[in-house]
């Protein structure tokens, strides 16, 4: 099946218009001048947080749309 009969006309144009932000990348990204790194205080562990609470018809909504 062809993308274009998949997905909205505006969609598909917008895909065509980038496409090359969309391609699927072909090597690793370049070397950067600095590495991000986060620097934790010695002697000390990631914190460990329970994720927030929703009302059941949120959740139902979340999990659905979940990867």
């Amino acid at each position: 099946m062809d993308i274009q009969t998949q997905v909205e006309p505006k969609l598909f144009c917008l895909l065509q218009n980038y496409q090359d932000v969309f391609q699927t990348p072909q090597r690793l990204s370049p070397q950067r001048v600095q590495d991000h790194a986060i620097h934790l205080l010695t002697y000390t562990t990631p914190i460990k947080v329970q994720p927030y609470r929703y009302p059941p018809s949120q959740k139902a909504e979340i999990e659905k749309k979940s990867w």
